[in-house]
């Protein structure tokens, strides 16, 4: 449904969440147990209630149908597919419109009670759980499209700040949004950004909120850039001898500005996991997907181009092809890698690293990576939108053996010092959350995480939107 409230954003406006899904605490790890249970964190006994008279109250904005205390939809909203344990809120609502999460959150924040913005709960960081519990607010209700303006030629692609296999061409969500439309702690709605090309007036208010993962305003609308179809699209698959020739030709095809649309990296290790659960025939090798977008002859230039770094770097065959069906087939396998890792181990869960690093040190970082994974012996899987140095260890845990827990967390914490400590940071897209709290000063510095603190405590200085995550901090 459509929000009736305000008037629609500019170029592709879609109303959307503020940010990505989530899950909740380490099983067995103090480092990241309930962040109610830290001292900078307001502690639960000191948030309000979510009662019979605060659920009556949101059932007569919303209707009866859109509030649930339905047992299963709680425990569905604070989890998601890692192995951490749920963390349910005490309330879950399904507001129609803008107008609807203005009046709840003011109805929340004027008895204390914590407010988590849950989009699809498929974050990795725990970000929609309900650590202080609350009332979980599930935006899948505002998926429109409210107005296009092709002719603006403003273009871009739908996120939260974070990226997907189109990013070393097309860039991540912090340049694809132009403005959101968003609700406040105290209940105001802004709209930030405007249809201009540029603007120097203000703060950037669109790129604070982007990304903050819910923590700072509830995110009803956004308003992106719209990119053309290409002409002519390729994509190719290229085996390599060795986990270095292939990371290698990836920094070597971006320091050359070939305009490649995707680089997708897979050690041997997720394209054996690739092979079994997609049904798939690739070399057991480390290897690169590839596409290339433009016109028929750029793109088949494109490719010629890569092909000859490729063989400098111990490349096998160089398979590309322009059938939609082939490109599909491979988008498809490379998209479901986190579920084929998670089946190489039945009843297993997934704590995936999300480190990025400059280009030129990325072949360094993931070597490094994969020496450490031989000498825990554990079951971790590589895959990463390599192209702009970010990549994953998909570490597949059995979440009640606690020595092995133990191991992942020693090689989890070695790898993101080493990206750090090469100007890299601990999280290329996957967010915060609660997850990787304890890198942030390491990568920021105390005085920087002092100041999102002050931020956090200016805009929501109850401290009720998604507590205990980013800028989080202790009320006076």
């Amino acid at each position: 449904m459509a929000d009736t409230q305000a008037s629609p954003e500019p170029e592709a406006s879609l109303a959307a969440n503020g940010h990505a899904g989530g899950n909740t605490s380490l099983s067995g790890n103090p480092a990241t147990q309930s962040l109610c249970d830290v001292p900078v964190v307001r502690r639960a006994s000191s948030y309000g209630r979510v009662d019979d008279a605060l659920l009556r109250h949101l059932r007569s904005i919303m209707g009866d149908s859109n509030v649930t205390t339905n047992r299963t939809v709680l425990e569905q909203h604070g989890r998601d597919e890692s192995y951490h344990e749920p963390m349910p809120p005490n309330a879950v609502v399904f507001p129609q419109s803008t107008h609807h999460v203005q009046q709840l959150v003011a109805a929340c924040a004027a008895r204390r009670v914590p407010v988590i913005p849950y989009g699809a709960g498929t974050s990795l960081e725990g970000h929609v759980a309900a650590l202080c519990g609350g009332v979980s607010i599930d935006l899948s209700h505002l998926n429109q499209v409210q107005e296009v303006h092709a002719d603006d030629m403003d273009w871009g692609m739908a996120a939260t700040r974070a990226s997907g296999t189109n990013a070393v061409r097309y860039g991540t969500m912090r340049e694809a949004v132009l403005g959101v439309t968003a609700v406040l702690p105290n209940g105001q709605v802004i709209k930030t950004g405007s249809r201009a090309r540029k603007s120097s007036s203000g703060y950037d208010l669109t790129r604070l909120i982007v990304g903050s993962e819910g923590t700072l305003a509830v995110v009803t609308e956004v308003s992106l850039r719209l990119f053309p179809q290409p002409e002519a699209v390729s994509a190719a698959v290229c085996p390599f001898t060795s986990v270095a020739g292939a990371v290698d030709t990836v920094i070597e095809t971006i320091q050359t500005a070939i305009p490649v649309a995707r680089i997708e990296f897979l050690d041997e290790v997720q394209v054996d996991a690739v092979n079994r659960y997609s049904k798939t025939h690739l070399e057991l090798s480390p290897t690169l997907f590839f596409e290339f977008h433009g016109t028929a002859a750029a793109v088949e230039e494109q490719a010629k181009q890569v092909s000859t770094i490729a063989s400098s770097n111990g490349r096998g065959s160089f398979q590309w092809s322009t059938a939609p069906e082939e490109r599909s087939k491979l988008w498809a396998a490379r998209h479901s890698a986190y579920y084929a890792a998670l089946a190489l181990r039945p009843n297993s869960k997934g704590l995936l690293a999300d480190v990025c690093v400059p280009i030129s040190r990325l072949t360094e970082l993931v070597l490094l990576a994969k020496e450490e994974i031989r000498q825990a012996q554990l079951v971790a899987p590589i895959v990463g939108h390599v192209g702009d140095g970010n990549f994953h260890v998909l570490f597949i845990v059995d979440p009640d053996d606690q020595a092995e827990l133990a191991a992942v967390k020693r090689v989890n914490d070695s790898l993101v010092a080493r990206a750090i400590a090469v100007g890299g940071t601990c999280s290329g897209e996957h967010g915060v959350g609660y997850g990787k709290l304890p890198f942030l000063e390491s990568e920021h510095g105390r005085p920087a995480l002092d100041a999102m603190a002050a931020l956090k405590a200016a805009w929501d200085p109850l401290n009720l939107f998604n507590p205990g995550k980013i800028g989080q901090f202790t009320p006076p």
